[in-house]
């Protein structure tokens, strides 16, 4: 019971970890944070106090400022920009589409006039033995088409065995 307890309580403290850890890569606030570190390492070593009005003390907080705005632009990027970048380059390359299973080629389909009203209409599928291979398994035979150029161009015929 206890020991469920801590990892729960272990487990919530290391997931709020992560998504603050995220949140601050996602608007750039660790740009600013390291140069936090860098000032307070330097305040530890060599004793330098940046909010002085010295020359090195306003060199650091313009330092500073350069970094603040530099995770504004981080911010308005990942913000703004990627997800516009994103959407347009969706529309003209649609990524859904990828995804997909794999469609047969239009050359690989049998034209209707080569139809006639009695034949079988075959399994299509693509082989997985053979890279770009389109097989049509009819009752008494395959068809195995191979695909180049996005276009399906007939290979050979192989006849099944009849044991009877």
């Amino acid at each position: 019971m206890l020991g469920s307890l801590i990892k729960f309580f272990l487990t919530g403290f290391w997931m709020l970890i992560k998504v603050i850890a995220s949140l601050i890569w996602f608007f750039g606030l660790w740009l600013p944070a390291a140069y936090a570190l860098f000032g307070l390492i330097l305040y530890w070593v060599f004793g330098f106090n940046p909010l002085k009005l010295e020359l090195e003390g306003q060199l650091y907080i313009s330092g500073f400022i350069a970094c603040c705005l530099c995770s504004i632009v981080i911010s308005i990027r990942n913000l703004i920009v990627k997800p516009a970048k994103s959407i347009l380059y969706g529309y003209k390359k649609p990524v859904w589409k990828k995804s997909g299973p794999k469609q047969a080629p239009d050359a690989a389909k049998p034209q209707t006039d080569e139809l006639n009203s009695f034949q079988v209409r075959p399994s299509i599928y693509y082989s997985t033995l053979e890279e770009n291979t389109l097989i049509h398994e009819y009752p008494d035979r395959f068809e195995i088409y191979r695909i180049a150029d996005n276009k399906a161009r007939l290979e050979r015929v192989e006849y099944k065995n009849e044991e009877d």
